[in-house]
């Protein structure tokens, strides 16, 4: 990766004043003669010079890669069969989702899509439950990170095995080690009533690319 380099131009002026002066007596003139003097001052012009700095990053294989990704427990409830549906934040969550960048500049995209939530023991599903990440921060695992920083995407998952927009990098930003700043209650997963008792588990699918969204 070429490093772009300012350049700083240094310029000064020097200019030299020498007075002349006359000791000597100065001759009478004769009627009708005239005479003049005068002085100058020499100046001088310096031409300012260029120099560089320069250095060479390498990267011998620049990579892109998902680094981690969230497990997600919503904890035990009560089955929500009553007159209001179950609405819960996450009890546990155990990871940030986390991408490294060493050195790819086409901006990159993280997509989820789940499975709906089954049991698989009963053989039994959660109709209707949607599961939501609130749109949360991103911060770079180097807080000197001077690149452009990716942008977040607030996302609802149903089931359907459709991709969700989470996080996108532009082209030439998203460089180096960024994790998202998830917290506990962006987490949320809602339930209509009319459902079963039971341990439901939905599958999260996260995806990878390296281009902008």
């Amino acid at each position: 990766m070429a490093l772009q380099m300012k350049k700083i131009w240094l310029s000064s002026l020097a200019v030299v004043g020498l007075g002349l002066g006359l000791a000597a007596a100065v001759p009478a003139l004769a009627a009708g003669s005239s005479s003049s003097s005068g002085s100058s001052s020499p100046s001088a012009t310096l031409t300012p010079k260029d120099s560089q700095a320069t250095t060479v990053f390498t990267t011998t294989n620049p990579s892109l890669t998902l680094s981690k990704v969230p497990n997600i427990d919503f904890g035990s409830n009560a089955t929500p069969n009553g007159s209001t549906d179950l609405s819960v934040q996450a009890a546990k969550v155990d990871s940030d989702l986390e991408v490294a960048n060493d050195g790819i500049a086409s901006g990159w995209n993280v997509q989820v899509m789940n499975s709906a939530f089954t049991d698989s023991t009963a053989n039994n599903s959660l109709y209707g439950a949607k599961l939501s990440f609130a749109a949360a921060g991103v911060a770079p695992a180097n807080a000197d990170n001077a690149s452009p920083k990716p942008a977040m995407s607030a996302v609802s998952l149903s089931g359907d095995g459709q991709n969700q927009l989470v996080l996108s990098a532009p082209v030439k930003g998203g460089l180096g080690i960024w994790d998202t700043e998830y917290a506990l209650s962006d987490f949320k997963l809602s339930v209509p009533a009319g459902q079963l008792p039971g341990s439901y588990v939905s599958n999260l699918t996260w995806q990878l690319s390296n281009a902008p969204q």
